[in-house]
C-alpha cells in the first residue's frame, strides 16, 4: 500500500450466522433478471444504512466515519503530507446505479454507480508546497465531490463454515470520476485569512491537476474501506442468505 494509512474502527462481533434483514431484497442468481435484480436491490439496500445495521455488521453509511486517512506527496502539483483525521462522509446513501452484475463463475462482482454529492467533513493537518507555493496549516476542512461516478469490482473466493458456505473479498479495485470538486480548509497559515482564503482558491481553480495527483491514493484508501465493510458483511451472511439458487 502506498503511502497510505486507513483504519477503520468497527466493533468486533461473533460470528454466528444471520439473515439478511427483511427489507433487503435477495435475488434469484438463476433468473433471467438477476443482474437487473441487483442493479436495483443493492442501491435500495445501501439507501437503508442511514442506521447502522449492527446484526450483519453494518456501520451507517450517512455519515461514513473514518478515523484516520494518510496521503503522502504525490509526483506532481501535490507536494505536501496530507494527514486526516475524524472524517465523516456524506451522501453515499443517495446511490444510484446503473449496472449490477455478479458472476458466480467468475467469483466476481462489478458494479457501475453514481452519486449527486459526496461531502467529507474532516480535520487535516498539511505540510509542504502545492503547485510551488509553501503550504502548512491544521484545522478543520471539507472536499465535495459533486456528481461522482464510481467503478467497483469485488472478487470473491467461497469458503465453507460450520456447514454453510461463505464469500470473502480477496481482492478489490476502485475507479472514481468526480464532475466536478470544492476545497475548503480552514486556518490554513496559522490562521492568516489573507494567503488561506487564496489557497483555497488556487485548489479549487485547479481541482483536477490536485485530484489527478491524489486519485490512486484516494482510491485505494476507499477500496480498503468497502472491502473491509463488505468482508463484515459476507463473514456474517451465508451465501444460501445472499441469494436464492
Amino acid at each position: 500500500m502506498k503511502n497510505l494509512v486507513v483504519a477503520c474502527l468497527l466493533s468486533a462481533i461473533c460470528c454466528a450466522c444471520r439473515k439478511l434483514p427483511p427489507s433487503f431484497t435477495r435475488c434469484n442468481a438463476s433468473a433471467a433478471d438477476f443482474d437487473s435484480c441487483l442493479t436495483a436491490a443493492v442501491p435500495a439496500a445501501i439507501r437503508q444504512l442511514k442506521t447502522p445495521l449492527p446484526r450483519v455488521r453494518l456501520p451507517s453509511l450517512d455519515p461514513l466515519e473514518i478515523p484516520a486517512m494518510s496521503i503522502a506527496p504525490g509526483p506532481g502539483v501535490l507536494h505536501y503530507q496530507q494527514n486526516y483525521t475524524n472524517m465523516k462522509l456524506a451522501g453515499f446513501t443517495d446511490i444510484a446505479c446503473e449496472s449490477v452484475k455478479m458472476s458466480f463463475e467468475m467469483a466476481r462482482m462489478t458494479m457501475r454507480c453514481s452519486t449527486p454529492q459526496i461531502r467529507v467533513d474532516t480535520e487535516y493537518f498539511f505540510n509542504g508546497t502545492i503547485m510551488v507555493l509553501p503550504l502548512y496549516g491544521n484545522g478543520t476542512g471539507s472536499i465535495v465531490f459533486d456528481r461522482l461516478k464510481c467503478f467497483h469490482q469485488f472478487d470473491f473466493e467461497e469458503y465453507e463454515k460450520k456447514g454453510k458456505k461463505y464469500l470473502k473479498v480477496v481482492n478489490s479495485s476502485l475507479s472514481i470520476d468526480p464532475e466536478w470538486i470544492t476545497f475548503k480548509f480552514d486556518n490554513l497559515y496559522d490562521g492568516d485569512q489573507v494567503l488561506g482564503n487564496n489557497v483555497n482558491l488556487v485548489m479549487n481553480d485547479n481541482w483536477r491537476e490536485i485530484f489527478a495527483d491524489a486519485q490512486p491514493s484516494i482510491e485505494e484508501g476507499f477500496t480498503l474501506v468497502f472491502s473491509y465493510l463488505f468482508n463484515n458483511l459476507l463473514s456474517r451472511v451465508p451465501l444460501s442468505e445472499l441469494f436464492d439458487r
